[in-house]
């Protein structure tokens, strides 16, 4: 007898192919059969008008600190996702010796929004049964969650590892201690990571506006890590361009080491990227289904003051200002900074600028306004405009005036509601990505996006079902190197999603306290996703949790992956480099236009500028 059949549902396998009606059989955790199935099973499944595919692999997430307490992480398990990467931007938990956990979970709070009031709590108060990247992989087993989880050793702790508190200074490494990076990531291949996470991105600055660890690394750290990936068995490069992390660099270590990145890529340009794929690079870069967007307000101003303005927008940050808000423990405490008189004048003085007018204050959007009900749906810009009120003012009538439950968006990208829809029609090799569930979880929601993907993108976008489902399974665990995960076939683990291709959609967004410490989430339930199955057992059922979150569940630890190719045939094309270079220039120089000549220099790379 089976334990699982699903039947008469439209099996799109995420080979690609054209869906068809059929069974799924499943025992001991794998599918057994696909299409007719004359078994009883211990459970049947009607999956009549329904779409089965595999389960949904998402590649960018950071669920390092939320497996501690949180065994389901939510709201992933929702929606259909039964794989997820962990450990990107160089941000995860090990390895981290017991003197530097403060400082990495203060270093998440600043960079990716997890509260360190929550974190640490959460964390066990320091006590996390670890301290080496093997020893990790060790706890995450034990600690089976409900999705299969795939870990990659970040570039910011590898880095405080080895040096310390040095690691987050101008020094640069030295000889001994890049070869004691190799080794340790080594290791962490060797015990199962799926590659190197990094960034150097300007906007990823922890306290006081001092950049994250990797930010300081240079050419020849860089170069060594690369080479140690490129010579493993496996093992991507995962990150975010900036500092020393520029597109021609990024072609010299393709070039010099052969890397893979998952991805960091040194452009966007579908002609370049399709001529790095012909003579031999791997390179896959990712793009968001969901517009960028964060939902915040003056309750936790991380990404109000200390990290987005300067980093995306170009603005002067206001860390000195903000600073000692992000440290604040309770609501009331910030509450009681903002009223101090001097605060406000202060607000002004530094926003009320030609930067801040042009580009910042008309990005944020007013979506809650308790005192200013008339204000919502429009821009500080706007509001200002009509008001003659400095932005500043705006935002604090918004927030301030409201005891801090005024709420806006920091729209940060493209709004484009179906942003890259021809490049997922056409290329195999662009990942669906950069959503970030597990971070950022008072401020942002996007782990709903294979809802989006299959609701919006299919229905109103005309892309293929076929194609959307294969671009978040196989084409998604391909980008690294996931073995037999993303696709529904007899022999492979049963993850498995059954959804409703009429109505699939992601729920609208609502603030829970749900996290350590009563801290603040967004969270939001799906539309239309009726099973959720890992490794043959159901965790979701019609919008419900299936399973207790403290008795064992079937996520599995994976720690096998393709291996690596060697070497690349060839050198990078003179056209594509010539072609990288233009582009290169051409946002320097739209840089220097933005700030009126000069560009300000990179505090981790003097000489360098932020672009």
């Amino acid at each position: 007898m089976l334990d699982l059949v699903i039947r008469n549902g439209t099996i799109v396998n995420g080979t690609g192919t054209p869906g068809f009606v059929g069974d799924v059989g499943v025992r001991a955790g794998r599918v057994t059969a696909i299409g007719r199935v004359e078994d009883d099973a211990a459970r049947e499944v009607d999956a009549s008008g329904s779409v089965v595919c595999p389960g949904f692999v998402d590649t960018h997430t950071h669920y390092d600190a939320q497996l501690h307490w949180d065994r389901l992480l939510t709201p992933s398990s929702w929606y259909g996702i039964t794989t997820a990467v962990m450990g990107n931007c160089g941000f995860a938990l090990a390895p981290c010796k017991a003197e530097d956990r403060r400082f990495l979970l203060q270093t998440l709070q600043h960079v990716e929004g997890i509260e360190f009031r929550s974190s640490w709590p959460g964390l066990h108060d320091g006590e996390w049964g670890y301290e080496s990247f093997p020893e990790f992989l060790d706890f995450v087993e034990r600690n089976n969650c409900a999705l299969n989880l795939v870990t990659q050793i970040g570039h910011t702790a590898l880095r405080t590892w080895v040096m310390g508190a040095e690691a987050a200074t101008s020094r640069t490494a030295t000889d001994e201690e890049i070869a004691r990076m190799t080794e340790v990531l080594r290791e962490a291949l060797d015990a199962g990571a799926a590659g190197l996470s990094t960034t150097g991105s300007p906007g990823h600055t922890g306290a006081g506006g001092v950049p994250v660890p990797s930010r300081w690394a240079d050419e020849r750290e860089f170069l060594a890590l690369c080479a140690t990936l490129a010579r493993a068995r496996h093992g991507r490069l995962q990150g975010v361009g900036g500092t020393v992390l520029t597109n021609p660099f990024v072609l010299r270590l393709l070039e010099e080491t052969g890397v893979v990145l998952a991805e960091l890529t040194p452009t966007q340009l579908d002609r370049v990227r399709t001529e790095l794929w012909d003579v031999g690079y791997q390179v896959y870069p990712q793009l968001q289904v969901i517009p960028g967007s964060i939902y915040i307000g003056l309750h936790d101003p991380s990404y109000f003051a200390i990290n987005l303005p300067g980093g995306a927008f170009g603005v002067p940050q206001l860390n000195e200002l903000f600073g000692p808000v992000v440290s604040m423990r309770t609501p009331e405490e910030r509450l009681a900074f903002y009223q101090d008189p001097s605060f406000l004048p202060r607000f002004i003085t530094d926003t009320d600028i030609d930067s801040w007018n042009s580009r910042y204050w008309p990005a944020i959007l007013i979506v809650k306004a308790p005192t200013r009900p008339d204000w919502e749906g429009q821009s500080v810009a706007d509001i200002a405009g009509a008001t003659g009120l400095t932005g500043a003012e705006v935002l604090y009538e918004v927030c301030v005036a409201s005891d801090l439950a005024g709420r806006f968006l920091i729209r940060f990208a493209s709004q484009d509601p179906l942003l890259g829809l021809d490049s997922l029609r056409t290329f195999d090799e662009v990942g669906i990505g950069l959503h970030d569930a597990g971070a950022h979880l008072s401020q942002m929601c996007m782990g709903s996006w294979p809802a989006r993907l299959l609701g919006r993108f299919v229905r109103e976008g005309g892309l293929p079902i076929e194609r959307a489902v294969q671009h978040a399974t196989s084409l998604a665990a391909a980008q690294f190197g996931i073995v037999d995960r993303g696709l529904l076939l007899a022999g492979r683990p049963a993850d498995i999603v059954v959804f409703n291709p009429a109505t699939i959609n992601d729920g609208p967004v609502q603030e829970v306290d749900d996290l350590p410490q009563g801290a603040t989430r967004l969270i939001s339930e799906p539309v239309g996703i009726d099973y959720v199955v890992v490794n043959g057992t159901v965790v979701r059922e019609h919008n419900k949790d299936a399973l207790e979150p403290d008795l064992p569940l079937p996520g599995v630890l994976l720690r096998e992956f393709q291996p690596n190719r060697r070497r690349p045939p060839g050198p990078v094309p003179d056209w594509v480099r010539h072609e990288i270079d233009v582009e290169w220039d051409a946002r320097v120089a739209a840089s220097r236009e933005r700030f009126g000549g000069d560009l300000p220099a990179d505090p981790a790379q003097p000489g360098r500028f932020l672009v």
